[in-house]
C-alpha cells in the first residue's frame, strides 16, 4: 500500500543499502535504470537510478535460469562495461574519452528486471530503487577488448525470443547517446560517491532494446554484431 512505499529517493536508496547488506556476496559493479525518457516517464522519475551488482546476480548464459511470473520479469538488452582503471568521484563530469581510457572490455548482456513487491512494474516507482534497483539477474556474453572498432554512438542490436525477432535497438537509445556517457553519469551519482568506480567493476549501462516480457520456457538471444551475441534460457 502507499504507506509502505519509500517517501523519497533518499529513503529508497537507504532501504536498498540495508537489503544489500544482508547478502554475503562480493560487490562487483553497478547497474543503471530508467536510462531513456520513455522509462523515466513510465516510472515518474526525473533522473536515471542506480544500484549495486553483487556476484550472486551474475549467471552463465549456458545455464537455465528460473524466473517467477509474479515478479513481472522483463528482459533488457544492454552493453556491459568492465573497467580497467578507477574512475574516482570528482566534481567535474568525466568525458567520453576519459571513460574510454578506463575501459577494459565491453560485453553484450541481458538483464532480467522485475519487482518483488505485489505491484505492476510500471506502477512500482521508488519501490524499484529500494528493491535492488529492480535487478533480478545479469547474463553476460563473452567480453571483447576490440570494442574500439565499433561505433558505440549508434551500434545496432537485434533481440529474438524463441527464434522470432521481438526488438531492435541501438546504443543511441541511451539518453547520453552511448554507454560511455552512462558510465560518466554513474561516476558522478551521489550513491557512488563514497566508493567511486573501481578497476574491475562491471557496469550495466541501461537497456537498448526496451522491456520485453519473459515467460518460463523462453529462449532469448541478442545479436550485437561485431561485439558478439548473448543467450538466455528460462527454466
Amino acid at each position: 500500500d502507499e504507506g509502505s512505499r519509500p517517501a523519497s529517493a533518499a529513503d529508497a536508496y537507504a532501504i536498498q543499502g540495508e537489503i544489500t547488506a544482508l547478502f554475503d556476496a562480493e560487490m562487483v559493479g553497478w547497474k543503471l535504470g530508467a536510462t531513456n525518457q520513455k522509462t523515466l516517464d513510465l516510472l515518474g522519475f526525473d533522473r536515471p537510478f542506480v544500484g549495486p551488482l553483487l556476484s550472486l546476480h551474475f549467471h552463465n548464459q549456458n545455464d537455465a535460469l528460473a524466473v517467477y511470473p509474479e515478479h513481472g520479469p522483463k528482459l533488457e538488452t544492454e552493453f556491459l562495461v568492465t573497467l580497467a582503471a578507477d574512475l574516482p568521484t570528482r566534481d567535474e563530469p568525466y568525458t567520453d574519452d576519459e571513460v574510454m581510457a578506463a575501459v577494459d572490455s565491453i560485453s553484450p548482456a541481458f538483464e532480467i528486471v522485475g519487482c518483488r513487491g505485489d505491484i505492476a512494474f510500471g506502477e512500482a516507482g521508488l519501490l524499484l530503487i529500494a528493491d535492488g534497483a529492480a535487478n533480478v539477474a545479469v547474463i553476460p556474453g563473452e567480453p571483447t577488448t576490440t570494442w574500439r572498432e565499433a561505433d558505440l554512438s549508434d551500434h545496432p542490436l537485434r533481440v529474438e525470443i524463441n527464434g522470432v525477432e521481438v526488438a531492435t535497438g541501438s546504443s543511441n537509445l541511451l539518453m547520453w547517446g552511448n554507454p560511455y556517457g552512462a558510465v560518466a553519469y554513474l561516476a558522478s551519482h551521489p550513491q557512488v560517491a563514497a566508493r567511486g568506480l573501481r578497476a574491475g567493476d562491471r557496469i550495466m549501462t541501461g537497456t537498448c532494446g526496451g522491456l520485453i516480457p519473459l515467460n518460463p520456457g523462453d529462449e532469448a538471444s541478442a545479436d550485437f554484431g561485431v561485439l558478439g551475441t548473448v543467450r538466455l534460457k528460462v527454466a
